[in-house]
């Protein structure tokens, strides 16, 4: 089975989509509103913005800027995403602790 998670964001909630998520199959996750904090890839476009911001070439094209971040994406430690993968339970019991508000992540 294919879960989908995200951000609540109301493009993400059109009939068209949701038909579209229905025909293939892929069921949606049940999110709280307004949870960045509860969504690990936040964390990774952080990390990649700030190695971005690091670059001494400044891109001046959007063909540029998409080597560049292509090139950043590439360089994220593995076991960067793994320590965001595995905060996962703390995320979601931190959020139940808060009874559904922001978590420190």
């Amino acid at each position: 089975d294919i879960i989908y998670q995200h951000d609540n964001d109301s493009k993400s909630k059109t009939p068209g989509v949701m038909q579209w998520l229905s025909r293939h199959e892929i069921f949606l996750m049940d999110w709280p509103p307004y949870s960045p904090d509860l969504n690990p890839i936040e964390n990774a476009w952080q990390y990649l913005k700030a190695r971005l911001r690091k670059r001494h070439n400044a891109a001046r094209t959007h063909e540029e800027v998409w080597e560049a971040a292509v090139e950043e994406w590439d360089r994220i430690p593995r076991a960067y995403i793994e320590k965001l993968y595995e905060s996962m339970p703390r995320r979601v019991a931190q959020c139940i602790q808060n009874n559904g508000y922001h978590t420190k992540y």
